[in-house]
């Protein structure tokens, strides 16, 4: 079999199609792409080396093993190392669960145009569903634990404000930046779903097939190590709603990790920090400052642009 090298070589020329030489182009991208994958400080280097099995040696093996696997997917451009080591540290360096994630990652971005199509950080509403509304925040602090934070007011959202569908890309715009964070892709996210003001009127937009593709994306589709998720302020009717149409999706080790609460955030002592979530939610902090999020988000358009020359082709 011809070498990666040999291969461009014998692609090289105008006699060739131009969907050849898009396919070397990409396929050898990952060494055109700068990367910081060991750009770590000791205390993170340790907690990936007792959490994850993670070493220089351990990644570059993986990494190895993880793209040769990808080279034998059918119309599928890979993407760079700082992409796919993503996918290896939320399967603890299982290559066959990242490959499955990543199966799962970009053939959503394929077959979810309603989601992906396009989306950067520009193309969300940022002004009605964070700034005005506030139904979502990424602080940018981490709690005592080192994870990164994510707090979704859903019980406050509503067709005036947004479309559904816009609601998930803006959760998704927020959880792909966090992503490129070494920190968050090590340590994990934790979920606060504010569930305060859920209603009769949610419930048309909640149908059984809305729920698993959402529970598809967030646990099946991020490579995200997902440390706990706790619905606060939840009403009497949402505990039958998530045992009938959430809780038979989830993987074992997530219905572990979610918590159902009708008191607020008060009851949530010592689990979450109080101090990444504005007084006005039930927190400690004065002002949540949406104007640094937005920029944190704008900061990140490269990759949104870079990751859609990425993944299967339409078939």
């Amino acid at each position: 079999m011809a070498s990666s090298e040999e291969v461009s070589i014998l692609c090289l020329g105008p006699e060739i199609p131009h969907r050849c030489q898009l396919d070397i182009f990409f396929r050898s991208a990952e060494h055109l792409a700068p990367s910081n994958l060991f750009d770590m400080n000791k205390e993170l280097e340790e907690i990936a080396r007792n959490e994850l099995g993670e070493t220089p040696e351990v990644q570059k093996e993986a990494l190895a093993q993880f793209r040769q696997r990808l080279e034998e997917e059918n119309g599928l451009r890979i993407p760079p190392d700082d992409v796919l080591i993503k996918f290896l540290r939320a399967a603890k360096y299982r290559v066959d669960k990242a490959l499955k994630t990543f199966r799962n990652f970009f053939r959503a971005r394929r077959d979810m145009p309603e989601y992906f199509e396009g989306l950067t950080p520009s193309t969300i509403p940022y002004k009605s569903v964070f700034r005005d509304h506030k139904l979502l925040m990424f602080p940018e602090g981490k709690d005592p634990e080192g994870r990164t934070m994510l707090m979704i007011r859903f019980g406050a959202w509503k067709h005036s404000i947004s479309s559904m569908d816009d609601l998930v890309k803006c959760f998704i715009v927020g959880a792909e930046c966090a992503l490129l964070d070494d920190d968050t892709q090590i340590r994990g996210f934790v979920g606060v779903d504010d569930l305060e003001g859920l209603g009769v009127h949610h419930l048309v937009d909640l149908t059984p097939g809305f729920l698993r593709r959402v529970v598809t994306l967030v646990q099946d589709t991020f490579p995200a190590r997902i440390k706990g998720v706790y619905f606060i302020n939840a009403p009497a009717f949402f505990e039958g709603l998530y045992s009938l149409l959430i809780r038979p999706f989830l993987s074992k080790k997530l219905k572990k990790r979610v918590h159902i609460t009708s008191g607020g955030l008060s009851e949530l002592v010592g689990l979450i920090s109080p101090e990444l979530i504005p007084k006005e939610f039930g927190g400690t902090l004065e002002d949540f400052d949406f104007d640094a999020q937005e920029r944190r988000f704008h900061e990140k358009t490269a990759y949104f642009e870079k990751i859609q020359q990425y993944g299967y082709m339409t078939e």
